[in-house]
């Protein structure tokens, strides 16, 4: 059995790696929710691009040895291509959906995603920064996903079409933001393993998810530490709105 990181075949195009969108609607990037050129406040206020941007980590944050995949992005937009599906019991759907698309709610206003590899090319650091409607919702996303992570335990899963063993539990990381919880996942069929610790970081109502996507070296602990203090650090920076 192989232990194996996610995105092996998930190339984009390079202009891709930065999303920004506005659900609602239908609204892409551009339109009436603001873009990335532009900096203007996403729909409903929540996030800037330019304060999304300002959350992002990059190369200098990390440890030597880590680059940043211009290329991939957790979510490229296409439900089909995903590669985690069908939680059973239904009730773990948030772990699965969390998994694939970096977000705890789909109706974000402003949304920014960037992907890095280490020197061996087995781990990944993955993030995600997304804005939402309001703080109310932000808030009470956070505490439904703890809750549904310490109900779920182990569930049934598919990893790239195939049945797969899907386990979840509560991952101790620092209080961070205003609201944080972590969780540990690993997806499990008869040829791969995939292993995550999550970190999910709140200020207002933006969410910044952080991904430890561990291989077959070492787990990177202290660059996942690392990593999340500088995500609290930007986040508070920003002081976002509701």
């Amino acid at each position: 059995m192989q232990r194996r990181t996610r995105f092996a075949a998930t190339a984009l195009a390079a202009a891709s790696l930065l999303l920004v969108a506005a659900c609602q609607g239908g609204e892409k990037a551009g339109e009436e929710g603001g873009s990335a050129a532009s900096g203007a406040p996403a729909k409903g206020g929540a996030l800037t691009a330019d304060q999304a941007q300002s959350v992002l980590l990059t190369v200098a944050d990390l440890s030597s040895g880590w680059k940043l995949d211009e290329n991939t992005v957790i979510d490229n937009g296409d439900a089909k291509s995903r590669e985690f599906g069908a939680a059973k019991p239904e009730s773990c759907k948030a772990v699965v959906d969390l998994v694939n698309t970096g977000r705890l709610l789909t109706d974000y206003k402003m949304s920014r995603q960037a992907v890095f590899s280490d020197a061996s090319g087995s781990s990944l650091m993955l993030q995600d920064v997304s804005g939402y409607e309001n703080a109310a919702d932000a808030e009470r996303a956070v505490t439904a996903l703890a809750a549904t992570v310490k109900a779920c335990g182990s569930f049934e899963a598919t990893y790239e079409g195939k049945a797969a063993l899907a386990k979840a539990e509560v991952f101790d990381i620092p209080a961070l933001g205003e609201q944080s919880t972590g969780l540990r996942v690993q997806f499990k069929n008869e040829e791969h393993v995939v292993d995550q610790d999550i970190a999910v970081i709140r200020v207002g109502a933006v969410i910044s998810t952080v991904h430890n996507n561990w291989g077959e070296g070492q787990r990177g602990e202290k660059d996942f530490d690392r990593a999340i203090h500088k995500v609290e650090t930007s986040l508070k920076a920003t002081k976002p709105t509701a």
